[in-house]
């Protein structure tokens, strides 16, 4: 992979969106990006973007029946869910749009969301350590997450190849703890902590939830390996 490809697909996200207005030009463009910036190896053919999405989807409409009928915390299930469309989005536009296309609005937007849900889980967690009240370890599993969301949304060109490599590994891992269900019963006790509180995470430790957050998990992974690896590992 030469480097114009390479320096091409780190600023992805900052391409501009195409003047619409002037078709020749446009395609001219997308054309050229395109030839720049396919790699060797296809690493988000349609099929497997398919499969992902349809996975993706099925784990968002898992956590649904817990944000309506209020099983443990309706935020905590929410936030799973806005990382399962966001995923999804990432997927359908890796295959089917060439990142020159992308437009900045939807990548901001999506970016500055993950921030604020970042920002929200934080807080959650430092009120309930500040009344040592017990919590879940998936509380801080979300918030792992909601924060790779901001990396993943970055622009190309701050992106680490070590980083990268911290964080796809920090989500293949979490996929077989899930599998293994380690994480469901673990809980966080600060000193001199209230122990009447309840566990405030529905999670039944079933096969359809650790599944569900199994194959959540090594979607991001995937997607954080794919995009580095089409930008070139460079730590």
């Amino acid at each position: 992979m030469d480097r114009r490809r390479r320096r091409s697909l780190r600023d992805l996200h900052h391409a501009p969106e195409p003047d619409m207005g002037v078709r020749t030009t446009a395609q001219d463009m997308t054309m050229h990006h395109q030839e720049q910036m396919a790699p060797a190896f296809d690493w988000f053919p349609p099929w497997l973007t398919v499969i992902a999405s349809i996975l993706l989807l099925g784990a968002a409409l898992h956590h649904l029946p817990c944000v309506l009928h209020g099983h443990g915390n309706r935020w905590f299930h929410l936030g799973h869910i806005a990382m399962c469309a966001s995923m999804i989005y990432m997927y359908l536009i890796m295959s089917f749009r060439p990142p020159v296309s992308w437009g900045p609005d939807a990548r901001t937007a999506q970016m500055w969301f993950f921030t604020a849900t970042s920002a929200v889980v934080l807080a959650h967690l430092m009120v309930l350590i500040a009344r040592r009240r017990t919590f879940s370890l998936l509380w801080v599993l979300l918030l792992v997450q909601q924060v790779a969301m901001i990396y993943m949304w970055l622009p190309m060109r701050w992106w680490s190849g070590l980083l990268t490599t911290v964080v796809s590994v920090w989500f293949l891992v979490e996929a077989i703890g899930w599998l293994a269900d380690v994480f469901r019963g673990y809980r966080i006790t600060p000193a001199d902590s209230r122990t009447d509180v309840p566990d405030d995470v529905h999670m039944t430790g079933g096969w359809a939830d650790r599944l569900t957050m199994a194959s959540m998990a090594v979607a991001m992974a995937y997607m954080f390996v794919g995009m580095q690896a089409m930008a070139g590992f460079e730590f």
